[in-house]
């Protein structure tokens, strides 16, 4: 067994029916991850989502437990949450479709149901799923470490950024043939981010990543615009 799979089965007994069957959830993200035309959105980007999770101090998660506990909510643990979230957040990903994060969602929900966890437990991994369209910022923050995380490639190098770039751009060569086209688009999407007052919604990543993604995206920007003569 994998070290991702042995890592989603304690975490699915965790949250899960004792008795209920881990394997058929398991094997349905195993095989959506594995497409062939994910170059970006597949399991390595969950494991490098979870190696940044399992980054974040404890004391995070302590204060989002608290939080949790005073809503009346104290068998649910956000750092479980957060993981949930983040395994499932690109479960169904077509390129170029609007719903991709609604059926991650849905077949979520229609999983971890028939593995019996909490009602709100589902409905926070739910809520946070689609906080990954980056529509807006929730005001929950038991969502916020998972759109951290999920933007965590901004931050890194700009190397690593760039790679990340051109396999998000090899996904979409089907739906978007032609390349001034996706960077037209691409550079639309980078610019409502680096517009924002902050990229980054947790103290954690904000401290960690927000000045070089704020570089990283300036950089990307300008480099697309010259190579495509963008306006």
């Amino acid at each position: 067994m994998s070290d991702l799979m042995l890592r989603y089965l304690a975490l699915w007994n965790r949250v899960c029916h004792p008795r209920s069957e881990p394997f058929r959830s398991w094997s349905n993200l195993y095989v959506k991850y594995a497409q062939p035309y994910r170059c970006y959105h597949n399991m390595r980007h969950i494991v490098r989502c979870l190696q940044k999770l399992d980054e974040v101090p404890s004391k995070y998660f302590q204060e989002l437990d608290l939080w949790l506990f005073h809503q009346g909510n104290s068998h649910l643990r956000s750092r479980d949450v957060t993981e949930m979230g983040l395994v499932w957040h690109d479960e169904t990903y077509e390129p170029g479709a609007k719903d991709n994060e609604m059926r991650s969602a849905a077949n979520m929900r229609c999983f971890l149901e028939k593995g019996k966890a909490f009602p709100f437990f589902i409905c926070c991994i739910e809520d946070g799923i689609l906080a990954t369209r980056h529509y807006s910022v929730p005001s929950n923050p038991l969502y916020w470490f998972i759109l951290d995380i999920d933007l965590s490639s901004f931050g890194e190098s700009y190397e690593v950024f760039m790679q990340d770039s051109l396999n998000i751009r090899e996904e979409y060569r089907i739906a978007i043939p032609s390349d001034y086209d996706f960077a037209l688009g691409r550079n639309d999407v980078l610019k409502a981010f680096y517009e924002r007052k902050s990229l980054y919604l947790t103290e954690y990543f904000c401290g960690k990543w927000e000045s070089r993604a704020k570089e990283n995206l300036e950089r990307a920007m300008e480099e697309a615009r010259k190579a495509y003569r963008l306006p």
